[in-house]
């Protein structure tokens, strides 16, 4: 996976003081796609996380798509296998009120932020460096020519485009035993299993700011 260049600074929206400092002492959350579909308020539902149709060409050769028809192969990235954490790379008074927060970490130090992360997955997992970043592209259709590598957590409809979002994740089932430890919950909801997993990298106050709404804005 090419990475796209990680912005300067990085936002995390969260609901409480309490919620920002278990940020910043190095509490770390991914969960799958399904999470967001299933569980999100209204304005930021969004149920087509995690796929993407794509305009028919020969040359594609993968197991991982699906002929529909002879003018429409759709891949379906399953959400439940694709584990996300999100971010936003602007600070805005509107995003407060879209996430419904009172509080945000600035991420001063978005690469090093990063790198910490990666060092703990790689902990985590036999494979190394299976943790991924990029921007969220916001498209005015899901269709798409040609194949995109299946890297659907990246896609997104425009109507989120102000969130300026941006992601870490990785694919679970190329990766990870789903019976380890730092998976917290597994919970089934209509068709879909939802995975939250946390795990703790350290502090990371030494790159992060805590900013609280009243006060910034």
């Amino acid at each position: 996976m090419k990475h796209s260049t990680l912005p300067s600074i990085l936002y995390k929206y969260l609901t409480s003081f309490e919620d920002a400092k278990s940020f910043q002492n190095g509490e770390t959350r991914f969960v799958n796609l399904s999470d967001y579909i299933l569980t999100e308020d209204v304005t930021r539902k969004d149920v087509g996380e995690g796929y993407m149709d794509h305009i028919f060409d020969k040359n594609i050769d993968s197991e991982l798509i699906k002929i529909e028809s002879e003018n429409n192969v759709s891949y379906p990235n399953n959400p439940r296998e694709m584990i996300v954490c999100c971010f936003s790379s602007k600070l805005d008074d509107k995003l407060f009120d879209r996430f419904k927060c009172d509080y945000c970490i600035q991420v001063n130090n978005p690469k090093e932020y990063f790198n910490r992360i990666n060092d703990k997955v790689n902990e985590m997992f036999t494979s190394k460096d299976v943790l991924a970043h990029n921007k969220v592209e916001y498209l005015d259709s899901p269709r798409q020519k040609g194949f995109i590598n299946g890297f659907c957590p990246i896609y997104k409809n425009i109507q989120y485009c102000v969130e300026e979002e941006y992601r870490f994740f990785f694919h679970l089932k190329q990766n990870m035993r789903i019976d380890q430890p730092f998976i917290t919950g597994k919970v089934f909801r209509a068709d879909y299993l939802v995975y939250r997993i946390k795990f703790n990298i350290g502090s990371i106050s030494d790159i992060t700011t805590i900013i609280d709404r009243n006060i910034c804005f």
